[in-house]
């Protein structure tokens, strides 16, 4: 089994023999509606979902002095699909 990160999307599947999972991404979730996205493994995994209080962070965020401040609040409360995501990085890649 191969449990990845980086790709801020929840998955589980398989190429060919080999089971590839990605448990999701706490602060910067790309599955399309806001929470923080994760899993339990175990002999299975379980991938998970948690709400919280999205004003109280979005708030903190933004009081952090962070420079993209901006649009972490806006993934946080408006996170794009995987397919959205799939789409920019492939006309990132190939657009030359």
């Amino acid at each position: 089994m191969l449990i990845s990160g980086h790709t801020h999307a929840q998955y589980d599947r398989y190429v060919g023999a080999l089971r590839a999972a990605n448990p999701g991404s706490v602060g910067m979730p790309y599955e399309g509606r806001p929470g923080a996205y994760w899993a339990v493994l175990g002999a299975d995994i379980e991938h998970r979902c948690t709400a919280y209080d999205f004003e109280a962070a979005t708030s903190r965020v933004r009081a952090s002095g962070f420079p993209d401040a901006e649009q972490l609040v806006e993934i946080l409360t408006q996170p794009p699909t995987p397919a959205a995501m799939i789409e920019h990085a492939e006309r990132l890649e190939f657009s030359g």
